[in-house]
């Protein structure tokens, strides 16, 4: 098996610190959209369309489906620094297939996926980053 360097580097900002402090996107976070959601609200539906990529600031959220009998099936949760749908979108889905709650009041960093797609067209380090996250 080859080493792949670029996956290598340890000091690597993660992804969420690239999007979130890196100065370079300065410009760009104007067109970031940051909102605070409460415990038990649902963020995204099933079915609803990604428009954009989501960073958790802080908090908790909680995808979720249900089983045939009504029973809750949790998929995934998402903590300070993880991004959803990443897995959704990078494999061409463009909606989303389960419902997105706040398990803990959260704060999420919001980033269209037109300018995130300009981002890492531009940014070997940035991609760098989403393949370590992923």
């Amino acid at each position: 098996m080859h080493n792949i360097s670029f996956l290598q580097n340890e000091n690597l900002p993660s992804f969420a610190q690239f999007c979130i402090s890196d100065s370079r996107y300065e410009d760009l976070r104007t067109h970031f959209t940051k909102k605070t959601y409460r415990a038990g609200e649902c963020v995204q539906s099933e079915g609803d369309t990604i428009t954009h990529f989501g960073i958790v600031v802080s908090g908790i959220l909680k995808a979720v489906s249900y089983s045939r009998d009504g029973e809750e099936l949790c998929n995934a949760y998402f903590e300070e620094e993880d991004v959803f749908p990443e897995f959704l979108y990078l494999t061409g889905n463009r909606h989303y297939t389960y419902l997105l709650y706040v398990e803990k009041r959260a704060e999420v960093l919001w980033i269209p996926i037109f300018l995130l797609e300009e981002m890492l067209s531009a940014d070997a380090g940035l991609v760098s980053a989403l393949l370590c996250y992923v």
